[in-house]
C-alpha cells in the first residue's frame, strides 16, 4: 500500500492466552485517523464464547482519560453492564467549536428481551466541566425500554439535570403512551 492513510493503528502489545471457551487478553494500541481523535488504548479482559469481562479499559484521548469496566453476556439474550470514568476530556482538541474540559462518571446497563425488545438503564450520569467557557453540569439517571418491541419506547427518570452556562433544565417523570413529565 502506498499513499497517505486515512486511519492508522499501531498494536504495541497483545497477549492472548487460553482458548475460545476460556481466554484472557491484554492489548495496547494507538490509533489515529482523519475524523477521529488520536487515541492510546490499554485493556485487559477475560471471556468465553458466551461472555466477556473487560476488567480494565484505559483510553487516553483528547488530552484526558476514559477508564472503566465492561461486562457483556450473550449466552441467552445480549445483556451488559458498563462503568466509565472521564478525566479531563478536552473535546476542543478535535472539534474546536466544543472547546472545554469535562470529567465525570457514567454507568449503563441493558439487555434484549425475550419478546424481541430492549431495555437500557443509565443509573448514573454525572458529568461536569466547562464547554465554550461556560460551566457544564449533567446529573441524574434515565431508563428507556421497548420491552415488547412495540415501536413505542418508554422513558423514565427520577431526575435528570442539565446546566450549561445560564441555561438550566430539570426533568423528572415518564414518557409513555401517557406523558407524566415535570420540566423546570
Amino acid at each position: 500500500l502506498t499513499g497517505k492513510y486515512d486511519y492508522r493503528s499501531d498494536i504495541e502489545s497483545i497477549d492472548i492466552k487460553g482458548n475460545l471457551d476460556a481466554y484472557q487478553i491484554s492489548l495496547a494500541l494507538k490509533a489515529q485517523g482523519k475524523d477521529i481523535p488520536d487515541l492510546d488504548l490499554d485493556t485487559s479482559a477475560s471471556g468465553t464464547l458466551e461472555s466477556i469481562d473487560v476488567h480494565s479499559l484505559v483510553l487516553n484521548t483528547l488530552g484526558g482519560r476514559v477508564s472503566g469496566q465492561v461486562e457483556a453476556d450473550w449466552s441467552k439474550l445480549v445483556k451488559w453492564n458498563t462503568t466509565l470514568g472521564l478525566d479531563s476530556i478536552q473535546p476542543g482538541l478535535q472539534w474546536p467549536e466544543a472547546e472545554g474540559n469535562i470529567s465525570g462518571s457514567i454507568t449503563t446497563n441493558g439487555s434484549l428481551t425475550e419478546s424481541g425488545g430492549w431495555k437500557v438503564g443509565v443509573p448514573l450520569l454525572a458529568i461536569q466541566g466547562l464547554i465554550r467557557d461556560y460551566p457544564l453540569y449533567i446529573n441524574g439517571q434515565l431508563d428507556a425500554a421497548d420491552i415488547n418491541k412495540s415501536g413505542e419506547p418508554s422513558i423514565h427518570t427520577e431526575g435528570l439535570e442539565l446546566s450549561h452556562g445560564p441555561n438550566n433544565l430539570f426533568v423528572s417523570g415518564s414518557l409513555d403512551k401517557q406523558w407524566g413529565l415535570d420540566v423546570e
